[in-house]
């Protein structure tokens, strides 16, 4: 039997083959053994490519030797790259799921990007914004709606984005959710607006047919504030 393997969690964020794809992959695993070595990082003991082909060897019970591995020599710092590298464009991913996939898993590192330069203190242009859409767009072969739409997710709503994922809600009906979530600032009142809704609120507190002695002691208490 092959060692077992943890799965790394970014490749673990990537959806299971179906079914009847993994069948087929078995079958092929059988007739002709695993032809793409199964990419490992021995340092952390986690497997980085090839989850179902590892998968596919226990069930056929495949020896050690019949398992070819290849070790990964990069530095942590390349490790998600590289998962993302060689799974990003499988065949059974849709463009929603690849653009949710990656705003996850890229997402973290962007944003640290962007607030480092604001921190910078230079003047962000719309080339510098668009820096945190532009690799998930690029990456997963999607257009900037997409990508935008995947961050919002990331950002509001991690569940309906695994949905996504997972291929079981559409990135633009999920979206439509986060959006909602998103709390809009309210605009700042004026001055003159603040005092009219403390002064209708006052007001209230009174009977009406007290409303003319109290402004008469209003206007002598703003005249006394006044002097």
């Amino acid at each position: 039997m092959p060692k077992t393997y943890k799965l790394h969690p970014a490749a673990n964020a990537f959806p299971e083959m179906p079914k009847l794809e993994f069948d087929e992959l078995k079958a092929d695993i059988a007739a002709h053994g695993i032809k793409i070595p199964i990419l490992v990082n021995k340092k952390k003991d986690t497997i980085l490519d090839g989850r179902n082909r590892i998968m596919a060897a226990h069930d056929l019970k495949l020896k050690d030797s019949e398992v070819p591995i290849e070790v990964f020599n990069g530095s942590d710092e390349e490790v998600v790259p590289a998962i993302i590298s060689r799974n990003i464009m499988r065949r059974h991913l849709t463009d929603d799921q690849r653009a949710a996939l990656l705003a996850k898993l890229l997402a973290p590192q962007l944003e640290k990007e962007a607030d480092a330069r604001m921190k910078s203190g230079k003047a962000v242009s719309k080339s510098t914004q668009a820096r945190t859409w532009q690799p998930i767009a690029k990456g997963a072969k999607v257009s900037q709606h997409k990508a935008r739409s995947a961050l919002t997710l990331v950002k509001h709503a991690p569940k309906e984005l695994d949905n996504v994922i997972a291929g079981k809600e559409k990135l633009a009906a999920a979206a439509k959710k986060a959006h909602k979530k998103v709390k809009r600032p309210k605009p700042e009142k004026s001055l003159q607006e603040r005092v009219e809704a403390k002064f209708l609120r006052m007001m209230e507190s009174f009977a009406v047919t007290e409303y003319q002695a109290v402004r008469e002691i209003l206007r002598e208490l703003l005249e006394k504030a006044m002097k």
